[in-house]
């Protein structure tokens, strides 16, 4: 069985995961709850969302893989239309921005990992995870899921950029 495309996803992701850390390292900490407007996203919230969301779409949902981030995440760093919690500036709210970078560091192994082990095959069918039926639209063939959830992180690691004061 073929590899190929599954390789190049695995190189996207290995590159996007990268860089986000590399990012999110050179953000200052005064930055990490800055937002361009009131209940917006800021930082900290952004590097949540995209570790939630490796964790639970990609490799979960997508991959068939045990979620490895605490489930109350969700809620924490989901956003508002999918059952999120307001975004907040309190720290209280949230763990802390190296536990999250930790898990971030952590949902990106395991999602290089677990994409580089589809075969080009597997790709052309449906995700191996429990998708909840209204996602299934979105998420559910391999070949669409795995590089639109790429382009999602590379998205918010935009807005993590700009909200940090690095650009």
């Amino acid at each position: 069985m073929s590899s190929v495309r599954a390789e190049v996803y695995a190189t996207l992701y290995k590159n996007a995961v990268e860089v986000t850390v590399k990012t999110a390292e050179s953000v200052p900490e005064a930055n990490y709850f800055r937002q361009a407007e009131e209940g917006k996203a800021h930082p900290l919230w952004l590097l949540g969302h995209m570790t939630m969301s490796l964790d639970m779409l990609t490799n979960h949902w997508t991959l068939g893989r045990d979620l490895e981030i605490p489930q109350s995440w969700a809620a924490t760093f989901g956003p508002s239309e999918f059952g999120g919690k307001p975004i907040t500036t309190n720290p209280e709210d949230y763990p802390s921005w190296d536990e999250v970078l930790a898990a971030y560091k952590k949902a990106g192994a395991t999602t290089v990992e677990g994409v580089a082990a589809v075969t080009d095959e597997q790709l052309e069918g449906y995700a191996l995870g429990p998708q909840p039926e209204q996602f299934k639209e979105a998420f559910g063939i391999l070949n669409k899921s795995i590089p639109d959830n790429a382009v999602h992180n590379t998205h918010h690691r935009g807005q993590l950029s700009l909200l940090g004061g690095l650009s």
